[in-house]
């Protein structure tokens, strides 16, 4: 089932992370600033399948992300909790991107010795919403937004849930497509005049392969 979400599925996809992104809370990002976040979001996303290839835990995923921080019944124990210290964008924030913290999952992919090897620096990965946990509300929309968005993917093609979605399944063709065009109407002709080109480097692997 290799065509379950065509060009326009992704590029519609991909600007509502933009969307959310830049009128996200804690920090206004725009241009580059935002297309970066976008792609330390879509690599979450395409690294969640491929976890034991490149030897990371299971807290890297999208998936325990979502369970833990994002999803219904973790929203039930904050409450339960009622404890102002237990808020889950904190404690999201914390294990996703504060730097401070050594076994945030950023560090986490800057510190691998496999995709270490396709970034051509740290800024690649760490990214502008480490400083500010009030970020963590929008990573914690983000995050529900987009295992919530596959997870229905997968259950209108008749599978299981998202943790059956192969990487074929997420069409890597229609996706390059999909984020050219969208590279050129976020940023215009900005790649033109920087010599910078943004096609997260995770995806080109697997494209590659």
């Amino acid at each position: 089932m290799s065509n379950i979400i065509s060009s326009t599925d992704w590029l519609n996809f991909i600007w509502t992370l933009h969307n959310k992104v830049r009128n996200g809370k804690g920090i206004k990002l725009t241009g580059l600033g935002a297309l970066n976040e976008i792609n330390n979001f879509l690599l979450i996303l395409f690294l969640s399948r491929k976890l034991k290839y490149y030897d990371l835990d299971k807290t890297c995923s999208l998936e325990y992300m979502y369970e833990t921080f994002c999803s219904l019944e973790a929203e039930q124990k904050e409450k339960k909790l009622k404890d102002p210290n237990y808020q889950n964008y904190k404690k999201l924030h914390e294990h996703y991107c504060d730097t401070t913290n050594e076994d945030c999952v950023l560090i986490k992919l800057i510190n691998n010795d496999i995709i270490k090897k396709y970034l051509k620096n740290d800024v690649t990965v760490i990214c502008s919403l480490c400083d500010n946990n009030e970020t963590g509300r929008t990573i914690l929309d983000i995050f529900k937004y987009m295992y919530e968005h596959f997870q229905n993917i997968a259950k209108n093609n008749g599978i299981e849930d998202i943790n059956k979605l192969s990487i074929d399944d997420f069409c890597f063709d229609a996706f390059g497509n999909a984020y050219e065009k969208f590279k050129q109407q976020s940023c215009e002709d900005s790649g033109k005049t920087t010599g910078q080109h943004f096609t997260p480097v995770i995806a080109k692997e697997y494209i590659i392969n």
